[in-house]
């Protein structure tokens, strides 16, 4: 395992599967193994009616009695697709009635899984309603829907590639949001992909010979068109992708096509109902053309609809400023917390033989839990609390004798009172002193083990045969302890650390 410059921020993989664990916010919580019960996310994708591999019958039944049953295949199905529509903020050739805040003109072939797929993403991210099409079959001409999607887009980006003029479909595009700029009902921003301007405007062979070829089967007149609007584009100043890579050069245009659209970068849900009045009570009480500052707080138990709120009235008031920002969670800010990433979760529950892409579907589905635009899960406060409430049934007086000791305290008196058992599967310890090897000693089966600061001394050598995931925050410069590398470990964190590449516990951990 390979040491990083800066390990404060940086997290430590082996092998490349890494984590971040940070302070739970108020109103929606890092997804944590300690956090669900084993078995939560155990449906099978083929068939809810099947039998699970491995379920939580407690989980389960608390969770229907709440939600009502789980859905069927069908519900399933059609449910998915109706979050993954509303969450891209695009569609397909098959309605032209939306309304685009940009359309996307590329050719296939050149971008489509790359630098377009980047730029695409960027976009949605900062909440810019994009349409990008999903290709035509062989032989298929052209629609009106194509035509009618550009009528109803603001912004149009013809990524150039070399291919770009093979493509009759494109030089459509191209030739009528030419036409439509020419009436300044909309705003036209190239990017040359692996071309130059030069190419473009038809000074060389690279676009040139394409259109020769084309003439033979569209006629003169109609290639001519498109000749002129190559050559009207190029006078546009757009980006180029040499000089710059792909992931910073598309949030630069993401970031430019936000400021050009004045739209504000939070995601909203299609259909909000009852809202309004609340909504105008709040703007009212902001009063933004008083030239007094004003701070409005809005208070509440979690899954009332106050973050939804607050997206609602940002949403109406960003476009009269010339600049604003939207941070959806104070805490989490300050803290610069993020929740838990979802590949991390994933491997760690595949280890356990669970089934976590199909658990997260259903959870995602009953809006237990979302994934954020860094893949992270998030949880309710509600959903954690349960979970929690489940782990604390197993003994309520002993927590030395149930599957996860999340309390700092309870799990520091448990340790150094060696009252641990082989029923603790997951620790999450805070302490500022210096834990043996004896101390662990009664917790054979830990899977899991979170600590803060502190420091380990005396020979760790097959101590925890079963740990998969570690996670130090505030790891020491001097690691006390010997022969500490778990045999087994899947992920390690080591962010927010001030260690060094010349940490004495890098020769441990190697493998």
């Amino acid at each position: 395992m390979a040491p990083a410059s800066d390990a404060r921020n940086t997290l430590f993989t082996k092998p490349m599967r890494s984590c971040i664990l940070d302070d739970f916010d108020n109103c929606t919580q890092p997804i944590m193994p300690n956090d669900i019960p084993s078995g939560y996310n155990d449906i099978p994708s083929s068939s809810y009616q099947s039998p699970p591999k491995k379920m939580c019958p407690a989980f389960l039944e608390i969770l229907q009695n709440i939600l009502g049953t789980l859905p069927d295949q069908k519900s399933f199905e059609e449910g998915q697709r109706e979050m993954e529509w509303e969450e891209r903020g695009s569609t397909s050739r098959k309605t032209s009635r939306a309304k685009f805040d940009v359309f996307l003109s590329f050719r296939g072939p050149d971008t489509r899984a790359n630098f377009t797929d980047s730029l695409y993403h960027a976009l949605l991210d900062k909440g810019i309603h994009v349409f990008i099409d999903k290709g035509i079959d062989i032989g298929e001409e052209i629609g009106p829907e194509i035509f009618q999607a550009i009528d109803n887009s603001k912004i149009c980006i013809p990524i150039f590639s070399k291919g770009y003029a093979s493509s009759s479909w494109c030089l459509r595009e191209l030739e009528y949001m030419m036409e439509r700029r020419k009436t300044n009902e909309l705003e036209v921003l190239p990017i040359f992909y692996d071309v130059e301007p030069y190419d473009v405007k038809l000074e060389t062979r690279v676009y040139k010979d394409a259109l020769t070829l084309h003439e033979a089967k569209f006629g003169a007149e109609i290639v001519h068109r498109w000749a002129e609007a190559l050559k009207e584009v190029t006078r546009i100043k757009g980006w180029d992708t040499k000089n710059t890579g792909h992931g910073e050069l598309t949030q630069l245009i993401a970031r430019k096509v936000l400021v050009k659209l004045k739209v504000s970068p939070v995601h909203l849900p299609c259909h909000l109902v009852g809202i309004d009045q609340s909504v105008d009570e709040v703007i009212d009480l902001l009063s933004v053309k008083s030239k007094d500052i004003r701070l409005v707080g809005i208070c509440g138990i979690g899954g009332i609809g106050k973050t939804t709120l607050t997206k609602v009235v940002y949403h109406k008031l960003s476009t009269h400023f010339e600049s604003c920002s939207f941070i959806p969670d104070v805490r989490q800010a300050s803290e610069s917390s993020t929740g838990e990433k979802k590949r991390n979760a994933t491997y760690m529950w595949d280890d356990c033989e669970l089934f976590p892409d199909e658990g997260i579907e259903v959870l995602l589905l009953m809006s237990l839990i979302k994934i954020g635009v860094k893949n992270e899960l998030w949880m309710h406060d509600q959903l954690k609390n349960l979970g929690r409430s489940i782990v604390r049934s197993e003994n309520r007086h002993d927590p030395g004798k149930r599957s996860r000791v999340w309390n700092h305290e309870e799990a520091l008196d448990m340790i150094t009172s060696k009252k641990g058992t082989k029923t603790v599967e997951a620790i999450c310890v805070n302490f500022d002193g210096i834990l043996t090897p004896g101390e662990f000693m009664d917790v054979p089966n830990m899977r899991f083990l979170q600590m803060i600061s502190g420091n380990l001394s005396g020979d760790y050598e097959d101590l925890f045969p079963k740990v998969r995931w570690l996670s130090w925050k505030n790891c020491p410069s001097n690691l006390q302890a010997t022969n500490f590398c778990p045999k087994n470990l899947l992920i390690l964190d080591l962010s927010r650390t001030d260690i060094t590449e010349s940490w004495n516990g890098w020769t441990q951990l190697e493998v």
